[in-house]
């Protein structure tokens, strides 16, 4: 009855508004039944029948009135248009913001990404955050397979937590700043991102954008540099594969948004989540379906 979707009420003035449905039930009980009995006695039947009675029927009523009932949600719309949206913990978060705005578009986003994973998990002795193997593996075991399965229009690679692994190297612990490793890294994303153009669509690789907050002391803005840049010149060399450039829509001249209709974009720094990231999501989307549009060369299948 009184329940969010009925009454279109915010949260807290649908507290307020059963907070004071409770408390008319309980002054009409004390006046009309209460103080009555009490004064009075019951005119009719036995009191310790009666007065039980009552008291469970207001219970009962007071229950029904304010109980909330579970809303089912209403299924997201899906297009023709296959996008795919693979890559790390960020594209998951990313594909799933896309997915929830996806109404209203051709758009059908399926997201495939994994969390804690690198692509050099795997290739060279990498190493997460908490100092030990990604617990998700490399990122693009299943690109090929993925894109085969789904067979989109385009596919998004998403590696927004990218530059964070490490990787050690002739006995070196080394970052996306380092020759060694951006060659281990490069020699992984062009093979991985041949194999993902070779099903047919276009691929679109996003460059990843500064993080923010807690995140931002803890990886210098170079290691992003770096990441960006090499992510860009592999992506050049490859026919059906550019780039999207979420770094400068996020973060024009250097200077982050944090904020969005009100709310933060990424709330923990790094990834989208919440209606701050919806607007972010509608741009790429917007991207990834003009990418549909535009005339691909044809590949020829690779086994791999």
């Amino acid at each position: 009855m009184l329940t969010a979707e009925r009454t279109k009420l915010a949260p807290l003035p649908l507290n307020a508004l059963r907070l004071a449905v409770t408390f008319a039930i309980a002054v009409s009980s004390l006046k009309l039944v209460e103080t009555p009995i009490r004064k009075r006695g019951l005119p009719f039947g036995r009191a310790w029948i009666v007065v039980p009675s009552v008291t469970a029927a207001l219970v009962l009523a007071l229950v029904v009135s304010t109980r909330a009932r579970p809303v089912q949600a209403s299924p997201i719309a899906r297009g023709t248009t296959k996008i795919l949206v693979v890559g790390d913990s960020v594209a998951m978060a990313l594909g799933e913001r896309m997915r929830f705005v996806q109404s209203g578009t051709d758009a059908d986003v399926v997201v495939r990404g994994v969390g804690d994973c690198s692509l050099l998990e795997g290739v060279v002795d990498a190493v997460s955050l908490n100092n030990t193997a990604h617990a998700g593996g490399n990122c693009a075991a299943k690109w090929a397979t993925d894109a085969e399965e789904i067979a989109p229009k385009a596919s998004l690679v998403v590696l927004g937590g990218g530059f964070f692994a490490k990787a050690k190297i002739d006995g070196r612990l080394l970052r996306a700043c380092d020759a060694r490793w951006r060659e281990a890294f490069a020699v992984e994303l062009e093979q991985k991102l041949g194999a993902l153009r070779s099903r047919g669509a276009p691929v679109v690789v996003a460059l990843a954008p500064y993080p923010v907050g807690r995140w931002e002391q803890a990886n210098p803005r170079e290691l992003v540099t770096c990441f960006n840049e090499l992510v860009t010149q592999v992506a050049s060399s490859l026919d059906g594969v550019t780039v999207l450039d979420l770094q400068h829509e996020l973060c024009p001249g250097g200077a982050c948004a944090v904020e969005s209709a009100g709310a933060p974009i990424r709330p923990d720094g790094v990834h989208f989540d919440g209606q701050g990231a919806e607007a972010i999501a509608r741009w790429t989307l917007r991207e990834m379906l003009a990418t549909t549009e535009r005339p691909t060369k044809p590949t020829v299948p690779s086994p791999g």
